[in-house]
């Protein structure tokens, strides 16, 4: 018997941006809420005490390795991008975004002791994206008065609103593959001033997994794994330790095979296919490879590994 679940628990949750839609699965909890108590139900359900099966289970890698969350940069905004491809008039857009909104965005935070949210745009470096980051102190309404004699009370109730959360990417965040089509479109309901995703206007809380967020599924993770390896070693069944691997494979030597080298890289790593999240038929084989590796280990036996060269590459999802 072979059982390896648990990346739904934690991926539905990072695909999502963290945004609430689809929690992570607690750790404690009943049978059918808890991951561990309906985990050593599982297994105990296939392998009841005094059983002579074999089986093995595998563990779950960290979510944020494949490339649906390392594919699109956190800071992606060149003068050429701003400019839809005329450096020249990404330079004008920099200088005009930079006195319209970043500098007076910059200088009310400030005030508020939240100037590092928000820094002028570079004309000769990339930029980061703008993000709404829910954990931060919602500084709406300090916003709106520090804007208010300026812009008026509408327009400066309106910014307060969208930028109270407001901050740049750094690289500890990351933007989901699926978020690299909205960035530059225009929010429902945006000002004409502001309304360019990810650069006048704040990506939401569905379009990013933060850094807080990225931690929480690694949290999350680690006690999933230490209940899968503690049943695995009390039940006697071999075990494929799959985050290891997947952390090889995501290292900039990836894993060689037959003169192959296969990384987690989008595309040209050949082991993703165009989701950024499932495998393409080499990166199955892989994996396949290294189960039977370790029922041989485990169980003395013969099976013969499989030539991953052989499987498709890169596949539609």
């Amino acid at each position: 018997v072979s059982l390896w679940i648990g990346n739904n628990d934690v991926l539905g949750y990072a695909t999502s941006g963290g945004d609430g839609s689809n929690p992570i699965t607690p750790v404690d909890g009943a049978v059918g809420v808890g991951f561990t108590n309906t985990y050593n139900y599982l297994v105990n359900t296939l392998f009841p005490a005094g059983t002579t099966r074999k089986g093995i289970i595998a563990n779950i890698p960290y979510v944020t390795t494949i490339p649906f969350f390392n594919r699109v940069p956190h800071n992606p905004l060149t003068t050429t991008v701003l400019g839809s491809g005329d450096a020249a008039a990404g330079a004008a857009n920099v200088t005009a975004l930079n006195s319209g909104l970043y500098g007076p965005l910059k200088q009310a935070l400030t005030a508020f002791g939240a100037g590092d949210r928000i820094n002028l745009l570079s004309a000769t470096q990339a930029n980061p994206l703008l993000i709404k980051d829910v954990s931060l102190t919602n500084l709406s309404a300090q916003l709106t008065a520090a804007l208010t004699p300026s812009l008026g009370l509408a327009t400066a109730t309106a910014f307060g609103q969208i930028f109270g959360q407001a901050r740049q990417a750094t690289s500890q965040d990351l933007v989901l593959l699926t978020t690299s089509s909205v960035i530059g479109t225009a929010p429902v309901g945006a000002p004409a001033s502001i309304n360019k995703y990810g650069i006048s206007f704040p990506l939401e809380n569905k379009h990013i997994l933060t850094k807080t967020e990225v931690e929480n599924t690694k949290v999350a993770t680690d006690a999933y794994n230490a209940v899968i390896k503690s049943a695995a070693e009390g039940k006697g069944l071999a075990f494929v330790d799959a985050n290891a691997k997947m952390a090889e494979l995501s290292s900039q030597s990836g894993i060689q095979y037959d003169g192959v080298r296969y990384t987690a890289t989008f595309v040209t790593g050949g082991t993703f296919s165009l989701d950024g999240v499932h495998l393409t038929g080499r990166g199955y084989a892989l994996i396949a490879n290294e189960f039977m590796r370790v029922i041989n280990q485990k169980y003395k036996s013969t099976l013969p590994m499989v030539n991953i060269n052989n499987y498709s590459g890169v596949t539609f999802p």
